[in-house]
């Protein structure tokens, strides 16, 4: 499965399964969050082909300008003491540079898709049992 098709696999799951959340009912109602966020990172490192190499420094705001696609969410639904949650995060970052003997093309995508179970076990503690797929693809 491509990480674009992941990430959206993921969402829709959170928002198809949210009405089937009454397996943990509770005396209290269930509560819907949808949350999209932005998440950065950076990169720093050497990039190259055999003895051709380039050096690459980009910080978060460096990375603004290479992003090709991006988008982050998560997913929660709560009933006191139950709840369960999805997240996803999918970019990808595109740049080239010119060097003496040519043009280094950089692509890069990662993908982020987690979920899980959310147990309060105290009005300020609560335990989480769940499951993480990280890929991160980058071609030269």
């Amino acid at each position: 499965m491509k990480p674009a098709s992941t990430f959206i696999t993921i969402i829709a799951a959170a928002v198809l399964l949210a009405p089937g959340a009454a397996w943990a009912q509770t005396q209290d109602a269930w509560k819907y969050d949808l949350i999209p966020f932005i998440w950065g990172s950076g990169m720093d490192g050497t990039v190259g082909a055999g003895p051709v190499t380039t050096e690459v420094d980009a910080g978060i705001s460096d990375l603004v300008e290479f992003v090709d696609v991006g988008g982050s969410a998560r997913f929660e639904a709560r009933s006191n003491p139950w709840g369960w949650f999805a997240e996803g995060i999918y970019v990808k970052l595109e740049d080239d540079r010119t060097i003496p003997t040519g043009t280094i093309a950089v692509q890069s995508k990662q993908t982020i898709a987690e979920a899980g179970l959310i147990h309060r076990l105290t009005d300020s503690m609560e335990a989480y049992l769940g499951a993480r797929y990280q890929g991160l693809d980058t071609r030269i």
